[in-house]
Formats: C-alpha cells, sequence, structure tokens
C-alpha cells in the first residue's frame, strides 16, 4: 500500500483521530492496521459501497432482461432456508440501525462540541451498511420471483466479504483493548458476524441444493 498523506483521511478519521498518524510510513503490520481503527472502518464501508452499486447494478440489468423477455413471475418460488433469510436481513436492519446510533452517541461524546470536526468513520459505514441491506432484502426477495438462483453468488459474495471486515474488526478492537462484550461496539461486530455467517452459509446451501436437482 502507497503511502497516502494522513491529511487526506481528516474528512473520514476526524481532525483529531490519533489514527492519522499511522498513515504515515504506514506498514502492513499489527500496528498500522488493526491499530488503526478509521482504516479498518474504511475497508468494511469500501465492502458495502462496493455490493451497493453491483446490486443496483444487477437489479437494473436482470430486470430489464426479464421485461424485454417477458419471463417475470407473480409467484414466488421460496427456497430451502426463505425463513432463516428473511430473519437475518431483518436482524441485520435493526442492527445496522443501532450501530449508526453507536456511532453518532460516540462521535459525539469524543468531541463535545458540535462545531468540531466528527469521525465520520464511526457511523457513515454502517450507514451505507443500512442501505446494502435493505437493497440486498429486495433483491433477495426478486431473485426468488425470477427464480434465477445462480445470481445467490453476489450474496454469497457479499456476506462473505462483510464476514471478513468483521472479523478483522474484532481483531482491531482485541488488539486496542476494547474487545470485550461490555463494549457495545464489540458486540455489535459479534451480531454482525453471526448474522452475516448464518446467510452466506445458506446461500451456498441453496445454491447446492438448487444445482444438484
Amino acid at each position: 500500500m502507497e503511502n497516502v498523506p494522513s491529511d487526506s483521511w481528516k474528512w473520514f478519521c476526524g481532525k483529531n483521530s490519533s489514527d492519522l498518524a499511522l498513515f504515515d510510513d504506514f506498514n502492513w503490520d499489527k500496528a498500522h492496521v488493526l491499530g488503526n481503527s478509521c482504516l479498518v472502518d474504511a475497508y468494511i464501508g469500501s465492502i458495502h459501497f462496493l455490493f451497493l452499486i453491483i446490486f443496483l447494478s444487477t437489479l437494473w440489468f436482470y430486470g430489464f432482461i426479464c421485461k424485454a423477455t417477458k419471463s417475470s413471475s407473480t409467484e414466488i418460488f421460496k427456497f430451502p432456508a426463505h425463513v432463516i433469510i428473511w430473519l437475518c436481513m431483518i436482524g441485520l436492519l435493526i442492527l445496522y440501525a443501532c450501530a449508526i446510533g453507536e456511532g453518532i452517541l460516540s462521535d459525539r461524546l469524543s468531541y463535545n462540541k458540535f462545531t468540531s470536526y466528527t469521525q465520520v468513520h464511526l457511523y457513515i459505514p454502517f450507514v451505507v451498511g443500512f442501505i446494502v441491506s435493505l437493497i440486498s432484502t429486495l433483491f433477495f426477495h426478486l431473485v426468488e420471483s425470477w427464480r434465477g438462483f445462480l445470481i445467490l453468488w453476489i450474496l454469497a459474495c457479499y456476506n462473505g466479504l462483510v464476514i471478513t471486515g468483521e472479523a478483522v474488526k474484532l481483531a482491531s478492537l482485541i488488539y486496542i483493548d476494547i474487545g470485550s462484550t461490555s463494549v457495545v461496539r464489540f458486540d455489535l461486530s459479534l451480531f454482525f458476524l453471526v448474522l452475516h455467517g448464518i446467510i452466506f452459509i445458506s446461500m451456498l446451501y441453496i445454491i447446492g441444493s438448487q444445482v444438484s436437482k
């Protein structure tokens, strides 16, 4: 990773963030990666943003194809683990809403004055995550309508990458000595890891069961 001046990260990390110093003379070691919560949040946020574009592009393209070929169906085909996936997706929406609130509250408590620069990395990734979770829920519903199980690979890849992001997040929280169940941020990451993990496994199960038919 080429060194990026810390000034270019101020809008995301916060003007007074201690993480800014870690971007100067950056190295791929624990201190500069796991010790940099801003960088970890940027990684997770980039995953959400990337798949926001992919989901919207796929919905537009596949919807256009279905409309052109008139192959859409009003009957919804329920995949295996349908109920479990829906419960997890609803749970994720609730979790992301809680994470946004926790991030904003942590940001305000850290700075005290509303005129100061804020640490948007504490809540922006969760805002994008909430939007993507909402769209992925619609995506799964439409995939069941289209019966196009192969494009569930997109959902599987998304949840798989988010799992890696949350695993790094947990490792980062442990590294900076706030890896405890008494810390709300740590608990939220644990729940994200579990719910995204269940959806990921369910997607692989659905794809495998449909291919084997």
